[in-house]
């Protein structure tokens, strides 16, 4: 949900799950540190900002820790919206040993507003 310029996205899928939800998958090239990831995420737009924070709170967060509450400036929100979003949270988990990639997962909650995305993150590369 934010806009990454250090990141090339080399291939793409999306799918429409609702007229509120939608599935991407995507390769992306990061050209700073040289590695392919593949992500995987689902991105749902709630009526209102305290809709998206119920969800986000229903949901369970044990493994979870939130890694920051202070938006990106300049973000995808912000580009759309024209502003910062009043909520944000961005919650992570990390799953394996980033030495070995085979291994190595970075799980992603993010509320942005009345926006959140779930998403998983592998390097291939």
């Amino acid at each position: 949900m934010y806009s990454d310029s250090n990141t090339q996205v080399q291939a793409w899928e999306l799918d429409w799950i609702n007229s509120t939800s939608a599935h991407v998958q995507l390769t992306g090239l990061n050209k700073t540190l040289h590695r392919t990831v593949n992500i995987d995420e689902t991105i749902v737009v709630f009526p209102t900002t305290q809709d998206a924070t119920n969800y986000v709170s229903a949901m369970n967060l044990a493994a979870y820790r939130l890694a920051s509450t202070e938006s990106p400036s300049g973000g995808a929100y912000q580009n759309a919206t024209g502003h910062a979003p009043q909520v944000y949270k961005e919650y992570l988990h990390i799953e394996g040993n980033s030495l070995n990639i085979s291994e190595y997962r970075i799980h992603e909650i993010q509320q942005a507003g009345n926006l959140v995305a779930v998403q998983t993150g592998k390097v291939l590369s």
